[in-house]
């Protein structure tokens, strides 16, 4: 491949990680931004204004029960999140290996693919979620196999 075809590599590369990360966010937009992290209520008394604050310990055990209830609901909704994110990638790799496209094309969008579910795997560990491990083995399966079918051509 010439060097100038790199350019047009990156150029996929720069468009098509940001487009799957925003359009996941634009898809799923609960839990993101600020609205990422449970917000604590404040859990002090004051008898009197010269007294020091005594510490409520059943408002901090309802904070406490709140914020996990939160995580459990935010994990199961960041599981979507990646299943999204790794089903735009399976797609994309599925139409690179069907169509005949530029290889400058063909290679960007499969490294956008890579990089995106690579970062996106991480990013979302913690959700566990079983049918995003089937959808991240079968992209594994096409990425073996594009590789397989493009390797002169990406080289």
């Amino acid at each position: 491949m010439k060097n100038s075809k790199y350019i047009y590599v990156g150029i996929v590369l720069l468009i098509y990680i940001p487009l799957v990360f925003m359009g996941a966010n634009v898809f799923f937009p609960k839990y993101t931004g600020p609205n990422s992290y449970y917000q604590y209520k404040e859990c002090a008394l004051s008898v009197t204004p010269r007294e020091d604050r005594q510490i409520d310990q059943k408002c901090i055990e309802e904070q406490e029960q709140k914020r996990i209830q939160f995580e459990t609901e935010k994990n199961a909704y960041n599981a979507n999140k990646y299943l999204f994110i790794v089903l735009i990638a399976l797609v994309s790799l599925g139409i690179i290996s069907l169509l005949k496209l530029d290889n400058s094309i063909n290679l960007g969008v499969f490294l956008g693919a890579a990089i995106t579910t690579f970062v996106s795997t991480l990013m979302y560990l913690q959700t566990a979620s079983k049918l995003g491990f089937g959808v991240l083995v079968l992209v594994f399966i096409l990425t073996v196999y594009c590789i397989n079918k493009n390797k002169k051509s990406f080289l």
